[in-house]
């Protein structure tokens, strides 16, 4: 005879729920069925062609860039190869420093003083003529999360494809106004992509949103132009899927100091399950 198990379960999802369920040996086979079919579809949307991702390791954080230098970073790093974090093309062929300057479009004063910043910093480097990008932030595939480097590390997936759009579609002069929200990312709630003091946060009702002078105060921003800020960000936009999107929105009532940034989950995300943030997609378009 085989024992029930007390539990809290929901038969239609496989999720623990309030209340209390008797497991029976077909509800068992059945919740991990469903429990699977959730990751799967989870693995399915982050592996497909066009949402294909890095990982960017957010426990250290760029101190010593310029917002711009460090969009520029994670848009270079959107290039890296698996395991060996090499810089190449999607077909495998290596860059260049050549190349490297042509995918960045920056005038020559410009890319030449940026390259050779990554280089002296170590955020590029060069083992005779290839280019590598530093591990210690970036990764491309499954993480070795028994490596001490990793192994404590916060990190969000960084969607390849929707960065390099987002950058080839904004002028170089804008590129610090990308940094800044680059540089939030330690602020973003793991589950719904609002900027917010307890990004850990499941409960969304329960999030605390940064202010706009919390905001301007992370970033470095003089406060005086937070609104012009809050204007410029909202004027960006790349096109994904055929449509046109924001890279975020805001939202608040009739005092703005209560506003809640969004980021475009479909730029980067921290969470398990897309499919709870994918809602956010009415505020993109």
């Amino acid at each position: 005879m085989n024992t029930k198990d007390l539990v809290v379960f929901n038969k239609n999802t496989g999720e623990i729920i309030d209340g209390i369920t008797i497991l029976t040996p077909e509800d068992k086979l059945l919740q991990r069925q469903m429990i699977n079919l959730k990751k799967q579809k989870e693995i399915n949307w982050i592996s497909s062609g066009e949402e294909n991702f890095i990982f960017y390791l957010f426990n250290k954080h760029f101190d010593d860039l310029s917002s711009q230098s460090i969009v520029r970073l994670i848009y270079i790093a959107t290039y890296i190869d698996y395991s060996n974090n090499i810089l190449c093309y999607d077909n495998k062929v290596l860059l260049t420093k050549k190349d490297i300057k042509k995918l960045m479009l920056l005038s020559d004063s410009v890319f030449k003083r940026w390259f050779n910043e990554m280089i002296n910093k170590k955020y590029i480097i060069q083992k005779e003529n290839n280019f590598y990008i530093t591990d210690k932030y970036f990764r491309k595939g499954q993480l070795n999360k028994n490596l001490s480097d990793y192994k404590n590390s916060k990190y969000t997936r960084i969607y390849i494809n929707a960065v390099r759009k987002l950058y080839l579609t904004t002028k170089s002069t804008s590129h610090s106004v990308l940094g800044y929200i680059f540089q939030l990312i330690p602020f973003v709630n793991l589950q719904w992509n609002i900027v917010c003091n307890n990004p850990l946060e499941p409960d969304k009702d329960l999030i605390n949103p940064l202010t706009i002078g919390e905001f301007c105060d992370i970033i470095g921003y003089d406060k005086k132009n937070a609104k012009r800020l809050i204007k410029i960000i909202a004027s960006i936009k790349f096109e994904w899927k055929n449509k046109i999107q924001r890279f975020c929105s805001y939202i608040y009532d009739s005092d703005i100091t209560n506003m809640m940034i969004f980021i475009n989950p479909n730029i980067f995300y921290s969470g398990d399950n897309f499919s709870e943030v994918e809602v956010l997609g009415v505020f993109f378009k």
